[in-house]
């Protein structure tokens, strides 16, 4: 971040958006299994996905997670 803290944030975002992936989006009480190869570093798991009624998504919620690939 700049050192006035108004312009632009300096270094690589802390996001990697070029290189992310989503998965099918599936009813309650399915299950889904996806392979994954991935390279070494962290790794965020978040679901944007709303319940059928609405609300916010369930990132909202606390739906998100860290994994660490050694």
């Amino acid at each position: 971040m700049s050192q006035e803290g108004n312009g632009p944030p300096s270094g690589p975002p802390p996001i990697d958006f070029e290189n992310g992936f989503t998965t099918a989006v599936i009813d309650g009480g399915i299950e889904q299994v996806t392979d994954l190869e991935l390279k070494k570093g962290k790794y965020a798991m978040i679901c944007f996905i709303q319940d059928r009624k609405g609300g916010p998504p369930h990132v909202m919620q606390g739906m998100i997670a860290e994994a660490n690939v050694q």
